[in-house]
């Protein structure tokens, strides 16, 4: 624009020189699509100008006198101070002001006039708070003046000496060292800060979240009580901890104009400011702020007309030298629309890059999503870009025409209504063909043509992407419209979550894939235990332990009774929410040696049988059930609820077999006819070991086993394996892009106030998933594919908890975790089996030592950690 005055827009990095760093730290920012409300700069030029006349008499003012003194900078800042009495805005700065406001904020919209010095939010300094900052200014008069104000604040005592004490010397101030930035004053529902390193306990390794209603002034600096959020600071989606406090003042705008303190509305005063996603969402754009700028960020936010509005971002400069680290990751973007969404690092992909084949069978899963949009018009699909080798995942919403959506929507609740009037449900409609075509595949039997082999392949990864799609068309979202749910709610007068989760256990504990399963496992365990030598084996599972027991004359019953029970559940995996299994892993037929360890728990003595909790539990069911019905002293509301509710039970009942028979088997037989195809390439001397299939894409592994005399895979495999481990040593950050600014609706307003709970106290409070009591030992596990090691009453701590561990549950004394869900797989075996269970217990796995002896109330969702001398 002029010399003078630049738009925001126009500012980046490059020009701190002239426009400050806060400034041009902002610029940048916006110019990657960060939600940065419009500015504008008045350069340094300016500045310049504006004291000319007075340069020579600031120099004297500050000559001799040292600065570090408080005293002398106090003096210096007086006799500045006088000088400056008159100082005006230049007319060539007015008329640029003129010119370029318009475009920044109307004539009557308050805007703020900030400091942006060039020694201002430094990488080793910052100097915050010492230059002045006017905000709710109105009107070009006012603006001026506030002009004015913040180029005085160059010399104010504070700042003389905070320079000087950073051994910047004594400077007269007048180096063209002062630009400004003016801005609308976001009038902010809830504002704060993020801090995406913890600059008091850096060791956490947390992102930290600052909010209060209002303006952010009052976070700032402290004026008003705030709220405080820990998260995970490599998956900023996880919540670690949070502290809601009761919050009755805020920072308003003054209709006079500045800021004024005012009442909260007693409605807010005990909710939180921001709800979960809105602060997962916050701390989504301090990463991403982070990524951009190369280095942990102190991020000043606001939230005002459903969206998130970035107002500062400036280096931490209080961290040891080892936690002032960011991710060495460098991006180019192929496409700009890619640039302004953000991207979510895969979970399988934290430690390691994935493999050519995982990368391909991913790519087919996120393409499920996209072909069940088109069937059942629900939700959206996964986008995903391989960058520096790793996977990134966005999700996107439907692009399907309204009006298409509507009408698959309302044909997937047609069908759900229709199947419910035949006695049937969703499985019932899918489970013939995808049972029909699991006996295909299972049925191949032609190990030794490759160009068979091939077929094999591809249809194993289209019944993959078959069932998988009909995985997310099997839900027709009916809420509080299911008939069981309504006549529920009708006959209890409960609502909302408190509604889900006292339905949740009255309908959970029917027979299932997974109690038969289970079943089993403790009939494998009583076979083992018959055999003194046998049970050893199973118990302590050394190495190559599979092979000795099928070299044991004494365990021939038991390998027939294995091979049975492999025929039905061997194609079992783990995967699904909750477990950290992959592709690689191997199916239980592959490796009988995982059914061993889930056979383990069951032979400990004082196991109770899988049968017997199950029973109990289904007792403890009824009798909630008994005592809802004779709450209600309408007998038609209480009549409507029991026809309802065995239909609400064999729809859960048919959940468990849906998510077996698509969710384990559709990998399971992919995964086995990987590793037959494996095998054949090994024959045919193509790759060196059955797993070195990985490494190529399945157009690669059809090309080679359709070739008659398939090409050596060897020197190609050892060159991506060396490319992945040279990979190996990057740290990929959780998610690339740009956040969206826009929110999701505030939810309803409550009372989220945190009891008393100081970190290091003995109460870790969560969600009650599964009723009961249980006083235990703790055993605290990492997320791994591997089966803790519980004995019987153990109670199991972790992040979260699949279906790869949930075979062992009935022998647990109680189940606590950080995450969680409360219609996973872990809650509801949990329920089946009577195991006291609570959940969204954060930094449950960080508080609780391994070891220790607990107490979990599944009822009131807490997990009490007893004092060593209470044992």
């Amino acid at each position: 624009m002029t010399a003078f005055v630049q738009p925001l827009d126009a500012v980046r990095r490059s020009d701190a020189a002239s426009v400050g760093g806060k400034a041009a730290v902002l610029g940048t920012l916006k110019a990657e699509g960060f939600p940065v409300p419009p500015g504008l700069c008045l350069t340094t030029d300016a500045f310049v100008l504006a004291l000319a006349p007075y340069r020579d008499q600031i120099a004297h003012a500050i000559q001799d006198r040292d600065l570090r003194d408080p005293a002398q900078a106090n003096d210096a800042a007086d006799a500045i101070d006088a000088l400056l009495g008159s100082l005006a805005v230049p007319e060539p700065v007015v008329e640029a002001l003129r010119v370029g406001l318009p475009n920044v904020a109307s004539d009557d919209a308050p805007v703020a006039v900030r400091s942006s010095a060039t020694d201002e939010d430094g990488s080793e300094v910052s100097f915050a708070g010492q230059y002045e900052t006017v905000p709710g200014v109105r009107g070009e008069a006012a603006i001026i003046a506030a002009v004015s104000t913040c180029w005085r604040s160059r010399f104010s005592a504070n700042a003389l000496a905070a320079r000087a004490m950073a051994g910047r010397g004594v400077d007269d101030g007048t180096d063209g060292a002062m630009a400004l930035l003016i801005q609308p004053l976001i009038d902010a529902e809830c504002a704060g800060v993020c801090f995406t390193q913890d600059p008091v306990r850096p060791e956490r390794d947390a992102i930290v979240v600052e909010a209060a209603w209002g303006l952010g002034a009052g976070t700032v600096d402290g004026s008003v009580a705030t709220d405080t959020a820990w998260l995970i600071r490599d998956q900023p989606r996880r919540i670690e901890d949070r502290r809601i406090v009761e919050k009755t003042e805020r920072i308003g705008l003054d209709p006079l104009g500045g800021q004024r303190r005012e009442a909260v509305a007693e409605d807010r005063q005990r909710a939180a400011c921001l709800p979960e996603p809105w602060l997962q969402r916050i701390a989504e754009f301090g990463i991403a702020a982070e990524l951009l700028l190369g280095r942990p960020q102190d991020v000043e936010w606001a939230i005002a007309g459903g969206q998130v509005w970035i107002l500062q971002s400036r280096p931490i400069t209080t961290l040891p030298a080892k936690y002032a680290r960011t991710w060495d990751f460098p991006v180019t973007w192929e496409h700009d629309a890619d640039r302004q969404t953000v991207w979510w690092l895969h979970d399988e992909d934290r430690d390691a890059p994935p493999t050519p084949l995982e990368i391909d069978v991913s790519a087919v899963f996120a393409q499920t999503q996209g072909d069940a949009i088109v069937l059942s018009g629900w939700g959206g699909s996964l986008l995903e870009r391989v960058i520096n080798g790793r996977r990134y995942v966005s999700w996107v919403p439907s692009q399907s025409p309204a009006g298409q959506r509507r009408v698959c929507q309302q044909a997937q609740r047609d069908l759900a209504i229709r199947l419910r009037a035949e006695e049937k449900t969703i499985w019932d409609h899918w489970a013939p063909e995808i049972r029909t075509a699991i006996a295909r595949l299972h049925a191949f039997d032609a190990a030794d043509d490759g160009a068979k082999l091939a077929d094999h392949l591809e249809d194993a990864m289209g019944a993959f992407q078959r069932h998988w799609t009909i995985h997310w068309c099997s839900w027709a979202d009916e809420g509080d419209a299911h008939p069981a749910r309504r006549a529920f709610a009708a006959m209890t007068g409960l609502e909302g979550r408190d509604a889900e989760q006292a339905f949740a256990k009255l309908i959970d504990g029917e027979e299932t894939i997974l109690t038969r399963m289970i079943d089993g496992l403790d009939a494998l365990a009583h076979s083992a235990a018959a055999v003194p030598e046998l049970a050893a084996l199973v118990t302590e599972r050394p190495s190559g332990v599979w092979s000795q027991i099928e070299q044991m004359r004494e365990a021939a019953g038991f390998r027939e009774q294995m091979a049975a029970f492999l025929e039905q559940f061997g194609d079992h995996m783990g995967m699904g929410y909750g477990s950290s299994s992959t592709l690689k892993r191997p199916t239980w037929r592959q490796d009988p040696a995982q059914v061993l360890a889930m056979t383990a728990p069951y032979m400990q003595p004082g196991a109770e049988s899988p049968t017997s909790a199950r029973s109990r539990a289904r007792a403890e069911r009824e009798a909630r059930v008994e005592r809802f019905c004779a709450a209600c002293d309408d007998s038609a509301k209480v009549a409507e609820f029991r026809r309802w509710l065995p239909v609400a039970r064999w729809e859960a009942r048919a959940l468990e077999e849906h998510n077996y028979w698509i969710d384990q088997v559709a990998y399971g037989q992919l995964r086995t006819a990987i590793d037959t195809a494996g095998r054949w390439l090994v024959n045919q001397g193509s790759v060196t070991e059955v797993n070195d299939i990985f490494w190529l894409h399945m157009t690669e592994i059809g090309e080679a086993l359709r070739s008659p005399t398939p090409e050596s895979q060897v020197a190609l495999i050892s060159e991506r394996k060396a490319e992945a481990e040279a990979r190996q040593g990057q740290t990929p950050p959780p998610l690339l892009g740009t956040p969206r600014a826009q929110l999701d609706p505030r939810p309803p307003l409550k009372d989220e106030v945190t009891p008393g709970n100081p970190e290091g106290g003995t109460i870790v409070s969560g969600t009650g998933a599964s009723a009961g009591r249980h006083r235990g030992r703790a055993r605290v596990v990492p997320v791994t594919t591997a089966v803790p090691l519980v004995e019987p009453g153990d109670v199991l701590v972790a992040v979260n908890a699949g279906p790869a561990w949930t075979p062992i549950f009935p022998t647990l004394g109680g189940l606590v975790l950080d995450e969680g869900a409360f219609t996973q797989h872990a809650a509801t075996s949990a329920r089946e089996y009577g195991v006291p269970a609570v959940i969204h217990a954060r930094g449950a796995t960080r508080r609780i030592p391994d070891g220790a002896w607990v107490v979990v109330d599944g009822e009131a969702g807490t997990v009490e950690i007893e004092r060593p001398d209470r044992n």
